[in-house]
């Protein structure tokens, strides 16, 4: 199909709540180019005709492969339906070149996906999330699925740029790729992505900037079934309203990430502390979630560069990164991780534990307007190693309670080097954690610590 169409949507029987111009049924191959498609319901009236330009139509089954429904869209330009494309239940679905602007809902509204492509689509001011994808509590398959998002343009967004939430966390044997897109100007995150137990995510190469809510924010996401970590690898985050990238209980690997001037922060780490039940104890005492940031550099930020808050289920480790003119380098306030050992009883009793330890390696921490490290309260060992600390306004590590400098670990200090690398202050307002002699003067050159 090709040319120009302007339609007035009819009720179908598809769905009483859904008025589709096009409906596509299962085991069906639809193919559309070079179109220009509008509504023309205001806003006013898609609330009471709610207008899908593509709906696709799966009956439930229960073999995937049965499902063999197909949509081609392609140099689309698809204006102020509700939602431009939809589906009840996977389908394979190819969407590229499209322009989308006007949505009052979500502009691509996916369920549960099969195949899903999204290439080189514009999405302009959608009421609600550019992409908006949900595995639900019902639908657990064991086929192999796909979702590759890649150089896609949204804008303005009234929600989130991408959504990708689960209802619960049974494993969904999918992979998500997002990859070269640029989003921007959106009213919550850029790429939110929560309660999913899933087979890969990765985020690459994405340019986020100016959204209100974080660049990235990952929420109890996590692969039960292979232990894969979510890779996020050389993304350009700024200039977000609240924190770059924030994580809450997710396994990381996070690379060659430019995070700067972001409102709230570069990068937080927050973990919940509580735990309701010895099998989850047993779960991450077994598979600690790994968060890994390697050479990230993260400057700029209004608050700190990196943040800890909560309890951690698993190691941090910080690996050659660049961490500067933020309000501090690295701030920790840590609380440790409760387990309930006797819920039936009216007055819980509680154990705490740690689970891995916090490592900065081959860092660089210099020119932050307050300290290098400001430790509020720590629960986890942390080590340094061979990490340069410098040129920090107030105090190169700042410790508030003296009873938990047996928390720290520093390397260099063992070996009578730490001078090497850090410059500045080390301890409290209690005194002082590791003294430092003071050089003699050589050729008009001194060493002050």
């Amino acid at each position: 199909m090709n040319g120009q169409l302007t339609t007035d949507i009819q009720k179908s029987e598809v769905n009483d709540r859904i008025y589709p111009l096009f409906v596509i049924y299962h085991d069906s191959t639809v193919e559309v180019r070079d179109c220009n498609i509008s509504s023309k319901n205001n806003r006013i009236s898609s609330h009471i005709f709610p207008d899908v330009c593509f709906y696709i139509h799966n009956e439930k089954r229960s073999i995937l492969e049965e499902l063999n429904t197909h949509i081609f869209i392609q140099s689309v330009f698809i204006n102020d339906f509700l939602t431009t494309v939809q589906n009840d239940i996977f389908g394979k679905i190819y969407l590229e070149k499209l322009f989308i602007s006007g949505s009052k809902g979500h502009a691509i509204n996916i369920s549960n996906p099969h195949v899903v492509e999204i290439k080189e689509c514009v999405i302009e001011n959608p009421a609600k999330s550019g992409i908006n994808i949900r595995f639900s509590k019902e639908v657990a398959s064991k086929i192999p699925r796909r979702v590759l998002i890649e150089k896609n343009e949204i804008n303005k967004g009234q929600s989130y740029g991408m959504s990708i939430f689960g209802e619960n966390m049974k494993v969904q044997i999918c992979d998500i790729y997002i990859i070269e897109n640029k989003i921007s100007e959106c009213r919550k995150d850029a790429i939110g992505i929560k309660n999913l137990n899933i087979t890969q995510i990765k985020i690459e190469k994405n340019q986020i900037f100016n959204n209100q809510g974080s660049g990235l924010f990952l929420q109890n996401v996590l692969d039960t079934s292979n232990l894969n970590q979510i890779k996020i690898i050389e993304n350009k985050i700024i200039q977000s309203k609240m924190y770059g990238i924030a994580l809450t209980d997710v396994p990381c690997f996070a690379e060659k990430n430019q995070v700067f001037q972001n409102e709230k922060g570069g990068v937080l780490i927050n973990g919940g502390e509580k735990l309701d039940n010895h099998h989850e104890y047993q779960f991450y005492k077994q598979y600690p979630l790994r968060t890994i940031l390697n050479s990230n550099q993260i400057n700029n930020n209004k608050d700190s560069g990196v943040i800890v808050i909560g309890g951690l289920k698993g190691p941090l480790i910080l690996n050659s990164c660049e961490v500067y003119e933020n309000m501090n380098g690295v701030y920790l306030k840590q609380a440790p991780l409760m387990l309930k050992t006797d819920a039936q009883s009216t007055t819980t009793s509680t154990t705490s534990f740690i689970l891995g330890d916090i490592v900065l390696e081959k860092c660089i921490l210099f020119q932050n307007k307050l300290s290098g490290i400001h430790i509020k309260s720590i629960t986890n060992k942390l080590y340094l190693k061979e990490t340069s600390i410098s040129e920090n306004k107030n105090y190169a590590l700042f410790l508030q309670n003296e009873e938990q400098k047996e928390s720290l670990v520093l390397r260099d200090a063992e070996k009578g080097k730490l001078r090497d690398y850090i410059s500045g202050y080390i301890g409290g307002s209690w005194g002082v954690l590791h003294s430092q002699k003071v050089t003699t003067c050589k050729a008009n050159k001194c060493a002050i610590f």
